[in-house]
């Protein structure tokens, strides 16, 4: 079943694409806490949100990250987490 989210989300450009404004949303599975650890201060500094993809605030120790507006991780929480 697909589900349209609104808004420009991707999982595949680098999060450097996130951070400069292309998508609204990101999200990806198994990084390492250093592949997280800055964007993780650089979102949540401009007011974004940054959880794990189950919503919870442990994206660095699970390594897994979901990051956009309130809107669209709202969207994206019941598609990632299974």
């Amino acid at each position: 079943m697909s589900r349209r989210v609104p808004g420009r989300v991707h999982n595949l450009d680098p999060p450097q694409a996130f951070a400069a404004g292309r998508y609204d949303g990101y999200w990806e599975r198994n990084l390492t806490p250093w592949d997280l650890a800055a964007g993780i201060v650089l979102v949540r500094e401009a007011g974004g949100l940054v959880s794990d993809v189950s919503g919870k605030d442990t994206a660095l120790a699970t390594g897994d990250v979901l990051a956009g507006n309130s809107a669209i991780t709202k969207a994206l929480l019941p598609l990632l987490a299974h």
